[in-house]
Order: structure tokens, then sequence, then C-alpha cells
């Protein structure tokens, strides 16, 4: 297995986990980002702790760091125990998380400020010091709100993910349910015109059809190899082929394409079959004498770049060109929709006409992380 394929397969490890991650509510506080994060946080609370405390003008520097100290030890020890205990809280109820977490600070703050005022005033451990035991009160109903607090947040932002992934299920949909209609029709056409002059074609194009349906009616969110769409690609130009004889010839090009990564990367289902349509239906089909469509695959470190090539009608101009090609909008809407919805930004669909030809250039990461 080369470099390339190893990154890939590492990526989409790390896309599993994180989509594991992503269906429960509490955050993996272990991360360098979340340690990052917290001892940030920690520290301007102990900050603030400080000046309400001494007020600015009496801000004491060595008070700062007994705080600082206190906070940052019961932060980081919470979040390595509820890290640890992590994959066994994934099988409760989120009530019981929450008050399993909860325990947890409080334990934790209670312990650590025992032993930090121990440690700081031994006297402490005298029966008549109330004082000091009012203070690791203090500590445990500060701990208690900012914990109800911070699992609060953290349970909602969960809500939201889930709400998010609901719509975006839903959108999906939508947006595939409009694509097979167009797909049903011009398929439909095809097989028409081959059943009166070759029945016996006709009859294997039907089951070419059904292959092609059978992939089509599966679900909107589904994600295939991207070997998957280029051959459901090539039996759509195959057929093609059958309908515009010697007028159509479709090439397929790589570019620093390594052995496996059409059946590593994994794409939405018809991603390229309709720029595919709309490169032979409104590039090839006016043209008398018909055209070449050229597909090129190019790999750009992390990202796939797919340009397809198609000549425009022999006699446009630029109105004319966008009257042949209005009937692009549908499918090219779709699929940036599509695309911003499971790769955001980067997922990029550019249209241009150059020298006589119309170039369609989609560009996808190699994977889907979330």
């Amino acid at each position: 297995m080369n470099t390339t394929q190893k990154h890939t397969l590492g990526v989409q490890n790390q896309g599993s986990e994180a989509l594991q991650d992503d269906d429960f509510f509490i955050p993996d506080l272990c991360n360098s980002r979340a340690v990052i994060i917290l001892v940030v946080v920690t520290q301007l609370f102990a900050m603030v702790v400080t000046v309400l405390e001494t007020r600015l003008p009496a801000f004491d520097l060595m008070d700062f760091t007994l705080v600082s100290l206190l906070c940052q030890w019961i932060t980081l020890s919470s979040a390595g125990i509820i890290c640890t205990v992590r994959p066994f809280l994934r099988n409760l109820s989120v009530n019981l998380v929450l008050l399993s977490c909860l325990l947890i600070v409080l334990v934790d703050t209670a312990v650590f400020s025992f032993v930090g005022q121990w440690v700081v005033t031994p006297e402490y451990l005298e029966f008549e010091s109330v004082f000091n035991i009012w203070s690791i009160l203090q500590n445990l109903i500060i701990a208690a709100i900012l914990s109800i607090m911070v699992f609060r947040y953290f349970l909602v932002q969960y809500q939201l993910r889930l709400q998010e992934r609901a719509e975006l299920n839903a959108r999906l949909q939508s947006l595939q349910s409009r694509i097979r209609p167009h797909f049903l029709f011009n398929s439909m056409n095809i097989i028409a015109s081959l059943i009166a002059t070759d029945p016996d074609t006709a009859e294997r194009v039907v089951e070419d059809l059904s292959e092609l349906f059978r992939a089509s009616l599966k679900e909107g969110t589904d994600l295939v190899p991207l070997k998957s769409e280029v051959d459901l690609c090539k039996k759509y130009s195959r057929i093609e082929q059958l309908r515009l004889g010697k007028r159509l010839t479709v090439n397929w090009h790589e570019v620093s394409f390594p052995a496996g990564l059409y059946e590593q990367v994994q794409i939405p289902m018809l991603l390229l079959q309709p720029l595919l349509e709309n490169a032979i239906y409104h590039g090839i089909q006016p043209r008398a004498e018909g055209g070449v469509v050229d597909i090129t695959f190019e790999n750009k470190g992390d990202l796939i770049q797919v340009t397809i090539t198609n000549p425009l009608p022999s006699s446009s101009f630029p109105s004319e060109t966008i009257k042949q090609h209005k009937g692009n909008k549908i499918a090219v809407e779709n699929i940036k929709n599509r695309l911003a919805a499971f790769y955001g930004e980067q997922g990029k669909l550019e249209q241009d006409q150059k020298d006589n030809e119309f170039v369609t250039v989609l560009s996808f990461p190699k994977t889907v992380l979330s």
C-alpha cells in the first residue's frame, strides 16, 4: 500500500472516529485542542475569581497563583476522569450521564480543595477552623453551578447536531428525488428510440438501466466508492453511444491517480452522472457532426478534481449558448447544494466557456469527515 493510500485510509478512520464521537454529547476532553481550551478558560476564571476577592488595585500575584493551581488541578483531573470513563458513560441515559459527571467534578473539587488548604494552612484540620470548611463549600457550589452550565451546553450542542443532521438528510432526500425523474425520462427516451430499430440491443439497454436505477434509487445520503460512480457514468455513456452512434465519443483520462484510489474515496451517489448527462444532451446532441466529451480525473493532494469538457453547438453565439445550456440549471444547482451539504466550502462546481468548449470542473475532498 502506497503513501497516498495509507493517508486516505487514515483520514477515513479519523472520520469514523469523529462520527462515533458525534453520537455522544460528552466530547472527548483528552484531545490536545480540548485540553488547551480547558487550560485557557480555567486560567481566565482563576483571574476573575482573584480580582473579585482582592479587588484590582490590591491584586495579589501569590493569591492568583494558588487559585490558578487549584482550578487547574480540579479542571484537568476531572476532565481526565471523565475521559477515562467516557466509554462506560455511553451506555447510560442522559440523566445518569449528567449526574455521574457532576459527581465526578464535585468529588474532585472536594478532594483538591481539602488537600490544597491542608498544604497551605495545616491548621485547617483543627475543628474550630470553620471558615476553611465554608471555603470548601463555596468551591463545591461554584463547581456545581459551572458544571451544570457546561454539561447543559454540551447537551444543547448535541441536540442541535442531531437536528442539523436530520435536516441535512431531508434536504439530500429532496435533492435526490429531483434528480431521479430527470434521469428516468431521458433514459426512457433512449429505450424508445432503440425498440423499433434494434430490439435485442434495447433489451440489453433495459438490463443496464435496471442496474442504473437500482443505484439511483438508493438513499440520497448514501456514499459510494468513486469507482461505483465512474462505472455508473460509463454505463450511461455506453447507452448514449447506442443512441447517438458515431456522433458521440467519450474519453476517460487520469492524472496522478494511484492504484486503489477509486475504491477508497467515497462520494455522494449521482454526483458525476448528471454532469455527464448535461455534457451529452447540451453539447453533443445539438451538433449534427457530434463531438467528443473528455472526462479527466486529477489527484490534487487532499482534493480530487474532475474536469468534463464538451463542445458548444457549432452556430452558437453568447445569447444562444445561454439558451442551449439553460437546461443545466436544475441539475447544476442540485449538485452545488449537495456539495455544500457534504463538503462545505471544500466542494466546488465551476463552469466556463473556453475556445468553443464548455468546461465543467468539479472538486471535492477525498473523504467525508462529518
